[in-house]
């Protein structure tokens, strides 16, 4: 059906046609229901007319639909009216870019800060998983005033899958943006041929690297005003693109070195030997035209990879020190004696370091402490590297350990497992429980007088306890004034009355995302005494002390700055050591994977995974053999099933946001879009509705890190906010909603009791505790008779599975042995299934009259499940007629990168 102005289609309506390109004329429209622009690009017939490819493309159209930045021309929504399937996009007014550089350079500094704005557009969907595949200056406009908007991002895939990435066909290669999608071949290349990469143009599969390329290739002809590779056909251009150099002479005399430097790390022929992250591309090039970071001057050539196995610095010492020589010159006793020294720290004999779960170095610069799983794989522990040793050995009972940190004598260390802060000597013995501890703690620091403060919950103070144990004692509160939500990562000072710790406010300059317009974070000093914390810097970085310094990360730069530790104040200005350091592990806010010994050795990261780690979602039956996935591998932090086994709740990403999968159709519609975090989206007994908790602002109201909504599951109307006449806890995640509908079951974080089981009455409108003890109880799950209550509870030490009467009083059955987390009923109330430590169990239950259990028996072996810091929401569950299960699975990207430690010896060398 041919568009036309006046038209109206579904609710929009066609204004102008305002081009025509690969997927046929693209139309300006208006968005009648919320009076918005839009633009409108109706697909090609043989698209909407193949039903698997249509739905093929739906999925991918509706992640593309979460990426939001404001350099993306955003897409609104895939729709379809009669005979017509069209996507609904941003409707961006401006010039191309290709009009702009048509046959002239632009100025250098023009050129860069275009740059800079692709650059960040790629990061943002690149850490998202997302990859342009036809990124080149038609696909990137700008607008009056002065923004880039780069646009049809991922199309390509969506259009064509991940199958037809091989194969050679010039006239789509060299055709319009998505003309590929015209085609019914597999094996046609993606992109325009000018700008494809040498891997794309070989038919081969892309990667992230092929948008680094095309980002290359663009900056070079706005700098130039020529094309790299030109030519008659597609052919002649894809053959030079595979076998000629640039020609570097091209580039302004003028042309900082930091930009050549981008522009030759770029377009590497090699995929291998390309930048592999468009982050570093940026952070190069915003230095300044001929600035470098403090350490340049001893640091090689190129900008060092994110990748890098070995980092090297060379102010006049041999590459390749090996890692013996480096020790020695460690344990010198000044730190201004010891050479400059850059050695690569390996997990020998564990497979890979869990940077989620912090490394660390002892305070003597002898030895790191850190998590990693065995060889042979199980759960994560923790190792011990003597610095002078070849290989790392492991700490028996420090199963499931993270966030190690040392005693002062370097011969203990710190870590949180099980829900305790917990404490065991280097050379072995028995582990000793030093205090209770919540699900998702924030660090600790070890005093020379015997003193440890600690971070119990990210919703918590700090707490400061003897290492002996004892009763623990707030030593911070949070501020509502500066609208704090957690105290973290505290290190005590060498004075032992002084600590640093980092604020979490309401986190605009951590996660942009969120709707609050003050941020009050950043870096703090405080008093074991007591008395008025007083802001140190606002930066997003834990911090440590030496010799006369503060330490941070700032944008993924490692910084010094001298400190006073009488004033407790800055003395001199900040001087940059070492680009590319993880800022914020495993989307744990400021948790800078560094730190520095007392005799000047370094250690930091560069390249661990600063999002949530990505999990695929198996279905698998009750042998353990796998039945498909649900959607993409994406960070996934719950997942529930509906009562009657047709639809999926997911909370993806973070902020977290909902998104709904019907398993009739093989489909996923996001179903919250609030920039707060939304997330544990628990079903209505009809299915028809989700209740979820929210950060979101609630007019005329406090911000709160949590409340209870409620929402329709078909998406319609908006979301309803479900009050309380009293809050019970500054955290609460649902859990469970009730058989009858009149109450919803959530887990809550309390200052005081730990992780509760909390009821609130829809009808009363009022929460209260069900089982608040000095335990951790969670994963609260109501049986099909609404009469009892499965649950997990760490009260044995370790977590199991209990059910009890509802509402009680009545009977607690302790149901699992050896491990048991995530019940699930079974339709019938006949059987409950729960994750075991390496199984997945099942036990037959009676339910009718009184409560009885037969005895757990494995049903199949565990894959890895995901690991994250904080686990409320669910990663298990099962479907009604306990035939199929659906678990968080890791999935491990083969391209993305590995974070590298470092060890640098004489760090001093860096600003001397």
């Amino acid at each position: 059906m041919p568009l036309k102005t006046g038209q109206n289609l579904g609710r929009y309506r066609i204004e102008r046609k305002i081009g025509e390109g690969g997927m046929g004329e693209v139309w300006a429209a208006t968005d009648t229901r919320l009076n918005r622009p839009a633009a409108i690009k109706a697909l090609p017939a043989a698209l909407a007319t193949d039903p698997e490819r249509l739905a093929r493309f739906k999925r991918e159209a509706q992640l593309l639909a979460a990426l939001s930045h404001p350099n993306i021309a955003g897409i609104y929504g895939l729709e379809q009216v009669d005979d017509v399937s069209y996507l609904a996009m941003e409707l961006v007014e401006g010039d191309e870019l290709a009009d702009r550089i048509e046959g002239r350079s632009l100025p250098i500094d023009e050129a860069v800060e275009i740059a800079l704005q692709i650059a960040d557009a790629l990061e943002e969907a690149h850490d998202k998983g997302i990859v342009h595949r036809d990124l080149k200056p038609a696909n990137i406009k700008l607008t009056a005033d002065g923004k880039v908007k780069v646009l049809d991002f991922g199309l390509a895939k969506a259009l064509t899958g991940d199958a037809d990435d091989g194969g050679v066909s010039p006239e789509l290669s060299k055709s319009p943006t998505l003309t590929a999608a015209m085609g019914t071949q597999a094996g046609v290349i993606l992109g325009t041929a000018a700008y494809m990469s040498p891997e794309q143009a070989r038919g081969k599969p892309v990667d992230r690297r092929a948008d680094i390329w095309a980002f290359g290739v663009i900056l070079y002809e706005m700098l130039t005003g020529q094309r790299l590779y030109a030519g008659e056909t597609a052919t002649d251009v894809i053959a030079q693109v595979v076998t000629r150099d640039p020609d570097w002479r091209q580039l302004p005399p003028d042309t900082p070195s930091a930009v050549r430097r981008v522009l030759r790390r770029c377009l590497q022929k090699d995929s291998r030997k390309r930048l592999r992250d468009i982050r570093d591309a940026a952070l190069e090039l915003r230095e300044g035209p001929d600035e470098e970071p403090a350490a340049a001057p001893a640091m090689a050539a190129t900008p060092p990879s994110r990748r890098a196995a070995w980092v090297f610095a060379a102010a006049g010492l041999a590459l390749g020190l090996v890692l013996a020589t480096a020790i020695a010159n460690a344990l010198r006793p000044s730190t201004r004696e010891v050479p400059l020294t850059w050695t690569s720290l390996r997990p020998d004999p564990a497979p890979e370091f869990d940077f989620a779960r912090f490394i660390e170095l002892s305070p003597d610069g002898r030895r790191v402490v850190f998590a990693a799983p065995p060889s042979e794989g199980g759960k994560s522990m923790l190792w011990v590297r003597e610095l002078g040793e070849d290989q790392a050995r492991p700490l028996p009972g420090t199963d499931n350990a993270q966030q190690p940190f040392w005693s002062p004598d370097s011969r203990s260390v710190g870590f949180f497992a099980a829900r305790k802060l917990r404490r065991v000597g280097i050379d072995g013995g028995v582990v000793t429980v030093v205090a209770p501890a919540g699900i998702a703690p924030r660090g600790g620091s070890w005093g020379a007088d015997g003193t440890i403060l600690y971070a119990p919950e990210w919703t918590e103070p700090l707490y400061r306890i003897p290492e002996s144990g004892g009763s623990p004692e707030a030593v911070t509160e949070l501020s509502k004034e500066r609208m704090e939500l957690s105290h973290r990562w505290p290190y005590l000072l060498p004075d032992g009355k002084h600590f640093l710790y980092y604020a979490v406010s309401t986190y605009p300059q951590v996660n942009p995302q969120n709707p609050a317009e003050v941020d009050r974070s950043g870096l703090f000093v405080a008093s074991l005494d007591g008395g008025e914390p007083r802001l140190v810097h606002e930066v997003a970085s834990r911090a440590a002390y030496s010799d006369g310094s503060l330490m941070y990360v700032a944008d993924n730069v490692l910084t010094v700055r001298p400190f006073d530790l009488g004033s407790l104040s800055f003395t001199g200005d900040p001087i940059a050591l070492v680009k590319g350091v993880t800022q914020s592990v495993n989307a744990l806010w400021a948790g800078a994977l560094f730190s520095v010994s007392d005799g000047g050795t370094l250690l930091l990261v560069r390249g661990a995974a600063e999002q949530r780690d990505r999990a695929r979602l198996q279905w698998l039956d009750r042998e353990g053999n796998e039945r498909g996935t649900l959607g993409d591998p994406e960070s996934y932090l719950g997942l529930r099933i509906s009562r009657q086994g047709t639809h999926v709740a997911t909370t993806v990403a973070d902020p977290g946001d909902i998104w709904i999968h019907d398993l009739r159709r093989d489909t996923a519609t996001r179903l919250t879009f609030d920039t707060g975090n939304d997330s544990s989206g628990v079903w209505s007994p009809d299915g028809k509705a989700l209740a979820f908790q929210s950060s979101r602002l609630i007019p005329g109201q406090p911000f709160q890190p949590s409340n209870l909504f409620r929402k329709a599951a078909s998406g319609q109307g908006s979301a309803e906010y479900l009050p309380m006449a009293e809050r019970y806890a500054p955290v609460m995640e649902p859990s469970d909603w009730s058989p009858d509908g009149k109450v919803i079951a959530f887990t809550a974080v309390h200052p005081k009791t730990g992780v509760d089981i909390v009821i609130y009455s829809l009808e009363h409108e009022q929460a209260e505790p069900w089982l608040a003890t000095e335990h951790s109880e969670l994963s609260a799950t109501f049986s099909p008779d609404g009469k009892w209550l499965a649950y997990s509870s760490d009260e044995s030490g370790e977590p199991e599975i209990y059910v009890a009467a509802y509402p009680g009083p009545g009977g607690k059955w302790q149901v699992s042995r050896g491990g048991g987390q995530y019940p699930a009923w079974r339709g019938d109330g006949r059987k409950l299934f729960y994750m075991g430590a390496d199984h997945v169990m099942a036990v037959e239950v009676e339910t009718e009259e009184v409560f009885r259990h037969g005895t757990p028996a494995p049903l199949f072996e565990l894959p890895e499940v995901l690991f994250i810091v904080e686990w409320l929401d669910r990663l298990f569950d099962a479907t009604p007629d306990g035939e199929r299960f659906l678990i968080a699975t890791p999935w491990k990207d083969q391209n993305a990168e590995r974070g590298v430690a470092t060890l640098v010896q004489g760090w001093r060398g860096l600003v001397e």
